[in-house]
């Protein structure tokens, strides 16, 4: 029998490579560790390259912050004028960076392409929307990120504090907060939107601190879908405190700095009833005032 052994060889350690690749990237949103080639936090669904650069506060883009009910029109409304900025050329050139900024603009026009309006956003934050773009404002390149947060989710951290830790965490970094309004729904009498809403700035303004004289952040009343209440198209600082009179008046109080905007995406919208869900439908895609409320908080950041 042959005992003999294998000649003894001289490996290089490699293994030290694993230990590099396996070395954790924090999100800079929530903080949870993630594999060096994820793409997106494991916990959040933040983008990675975006929430590093959000972690960075000297070249931090800025956090435009766009919340309202569900199927209130805020996807639409982010997606459509995500549209609108990227087909305009001249000083006010808009960029978008990555290739997930352009998921939501594809994502909308897709659905009012086919006919129909785009579902509501899901809670699940792992299938939100991220925008990251720039335009140029006051002579030089402002970049901005517009995640497209549930609705619910907002819900839920408004009426459980502490259970939406992403939500609380974008909506204490954002420097600006856009809220939707279902105009249908209050021109029809319904005044639930105006309760979410007061329930909301509440809330944002519970996490600004200690009771202070006003809060600083510029907001945006939004009434979407006004298609539906002509009469509150051209005059919302008529028609919102009629319609949202709480709201109006806890505006009035604590903000230091809001304004009260219109929009639409349609002109007359349908319904179709599948079984027992109905879906709604643009007649026409006619947006109106989807750059308004955009550009005047984009004036209001220092």
């Amino acid at each position: 029998m042959n005992n003999s052994l294998t000649a003894p060889a001289a490996l290089p350690l490699t293994s030290y490579r694993l230990v590099q690749s396996a070395s954790p990237i924090e999100c800079g949103l929530c903080g949870e560790p993630n594999g060096k080639n994820a793409e997106r936090c494991r916990h959040c669904g933040a983008p990675l390259v975006l929430s590093q650069q959000l972690a960075n506060p000297k070249n931090a883009p800025r956090i435009l912050a766009v919340i309202g009910p569900p199927e209130s029109g805020k996807t639409c409304w982010i997606g459509l004028w995500s549209d609108i900025m990227a087909r305009r050329s001249g000083h006010d050139v808009y960029n978008t960076y990555g290739a997930f900024s352009v998921a939501i603009q594809h994502h909308v026009v897709g659905c009012l392409s086919r006919g129909w309006f785009p579902p509501a956003t899901e809670e699940d934050p792992t299938t939100w929307f991220w925008l990251h773009g720039s335009t140029h404002h006051r002579k030089r390149r402002l970049q901005f990120v517009v995640p497209d947060i549930a609705g619910r989710a907002v819900t839920a951290a408004v009426e459980a504090s502490g259970s939406q830790p992403l939500v609380a965490g974008l909506l204490q970094l954002c420097s600006a907060i856009l809220l939707t309004l279902d105009g249908e729904r209050l021109a029809a009498g319904d005044r639930a939107p105006d309760f979410w809403a007061l329930k909301a700035l509440h809330y944002l303004a519970d996490l600004s601190g200690p009771q202070p004289p006003a809060v600083a952040k510029p907001l945006a009343l939004v009434l979407t879908k006004v298609d539906r209440c002509e009469p509150a198209r051209d005059f919302p600082d008529l028609w919102l405190p009629r319609l949202a009179p709480a709201t109006f008046e806890y505006c009035r109080r604590r903000w230091k700095e809001w304004g009260m905007f219109c929009i639409s995406v349609a002109a007359g919208a349908g319904f179709q009833r599948f079984g027992a869900h109905v879906r709604s439908f643009p007649t026409r895609v006619e947006p109106f005032g989807l750059e308004q409320p955009f550009r005047w908080v984009l004036d209001r950041l220092r």
